[in-house]
């Protein structure tokens, strides 16, 4: 059933033709309702809970809000729980969300988590699960540190239930966190090391092991490292090749014609791009094809082969156009 429009005023309800008096129900207590006021919203969400107990008060004002949302909560889980729903709701709106919230906001927000699990409630009586959608609700809105505090006590529960799939599931979401949003690479790569150690216990836990190998690759090429990094990518590489998985494939591939560029093996990176290109020929992706073409047109003409990486290039450009593509400014401001 769609939830009623209020006026904001919340004194009447729109029928569909026309406003009505709100009528007031007996589960809308004045003291066990949690507010909050937020710019993503143009409407309002209105979650009702009852119980004995409505001793509930929790304001949650955020400067990017400028609709209602109205939620009857009268216990721990139930408030978190609520949170998590409206939140959700927001975000299924497709509405802009605020990058940055004050120090203020943040407060008001920690506040109301806080106030989700009450003083008395131990970490036995929390669901990690919730924590991890709260730190991924966090993270969506650009509150990282928040995010990781919701994904470490996620993640020590997990570890706790002897969950080994949720686990994996937190600390991918921590590795890319802390290493690309919060840019600490090398604790970030603790996290994908653990994920990575954890995966190749467990036979049952599928893909975490390439997945870990690749951002574990991407972190060392960032820091520099470009011989560790390598070493992953063809871990990667030689265990996608027994998965038939293409697009982890050319990943790999790529991944190690870039390695091979930036050490100046421009042969090798040649060797990779055209495995890339050839496979991607065979399976008849076009899109994948013409970015083929221009990586391996770049290391032609590092090579000086000028002519050849010129029609590469043509044939790249030629695809975008057949397929619809928009072609890159740098290659129409060349001719092309």
């Amino acid at each position: 059933m769609t939830d009623p429009v209020i006026s904001p005023d919340g004194k009447w309800m729109w029928t569909g033709s026309e406003w009505i008096p709100n009528p007031p129900t007996s589960a809308q207590a004045a003291d066990s309702t949690i507010n909050l006021e937020d710019s993503m919203m143009s409407g309002y969400v209105n979650l009702e809970q009852s119980s004995s107990d409505a001793s509930s008060v929790i304001n949650l004002k955020d400067s990017a809000m400028s609709g209602d949302i109205n939620i009857t909560q009268n216990n721990a889980e139930d408030i978190t729980a609520a949170l998590i729903k409206a939140l959700e709701k927001t975000a299924a709106l497709g509405q802009p969300s605020s990058q940055e919230l004050t120090q203020s906001n943040e407060s008001e927000y920690a506040r109301l988590l806080t106030r989700s699990r009450q003083p008395e409630d131990n970490e036995s009586d929390v669901d990690p699960e919730k924590e991890r959608r709260l730190g991924s609700l966090a993270r969506s809105e650009g509150r990282y540190i928040s995010a990781e505090q919701h994904y470490l006590l996620a993640l020590k529960l997990f570890k706790e239930n002897g969950d080994a799939v949720k686990v994996c599931h937190v600390l991918f979401s921590l590795g890319l966190l802390v290493a690309y949003q919060l840019e600490d690479l090398e604790r970030g790569r603790l996290y994908v090391e653990e994920l990575l150690a954890i995966s190749r216990e467990d036979s049952d836990i599928y893909g975490y092991e390439v997945l870990s190998l690749g951002i574990l690759g991407d972190i060392s090429s960032y820091q520099g490292d470009l011989d560790v990094a390598e070493k992953y990518y063809r871990e990667g590489l030689a265990i996608v090749k027994e998965l038939d998985n293409p697009t982890n494939l050319l990943s790999f591939l790529n991944s190690l014609g870039k390695i091979s560029e930036r050490k100046g093996d421009l042969l090798e990176a040649e060797g990779w791009y055209r495995v890339g290109l050839t496979l991607m020929e065979k399976l008849g992706d076009r899109g994948e094809e013409a970015d083929s073409l221009t990586k391996l047109a770049s290391v032609l003409g590092k090579k000086g082969q000028k002519v050849e990486q010129r029609r590469m290039i043509s044939k790249a450009v030629r695809i975008w156009r057949e397929i619809g593509d928009s072609v890159p400014q740098y290659y129409l401001d060349e001719g092309y």
